[in-house]
């Protein structure tokens, strides 16, 4: 696998396709008020603490493990106001498990699963 460098933010990794390209250049500047009380659940996904591959395993249930936890963080990584809105909440990257607040957040930005 080879990697180059892009003209959007100086990233280093494999070319993009163009719906990445297009979400990272048209992404909204979405913020969403984290209630005090979250719900249970929103439709039928399950509002609570999950472990990091277990999420991504929901998110991606084509793969397993690793592979669906790194497909799962790339998408993380490729959307800013999702970063932001986690590390605002707490979430540092080193934990293996996403609080039941981080998980509404993820939510809300990527939909529910």
């Amino acid at each position: 696998m080879y990697h180059e460098t892009h003209a959007y933010e100086g990233r280093v990794g494999p070319p993009l396709s163009d719906t990445q390209t297009a979400f990272l250049m048209f992404e909204p500047t979405l913020t969403f008020a984290v209630p005090e009380v979250l719900p249970e659940k929103i439709y039928d996904f399950e509002i609570r603490s999950y472990r990091r591959t277990e999420l991504a395993e929901l998110y991606h249930p084509e793969v397993t493990g690793e592979k669906a936890w790194k497909r799962f963080r790339y998408e993380l990584h490729l959307c800013k106001n999702l970063r932001s809105a986690l590390r605002d909440a707490g979430y540092d990257g080193k934990r293996r498990s996403f609080t039941a607040k981080e998980v509404w957040i993820i939510a809300q930005y990527l939909s529910v699963p």
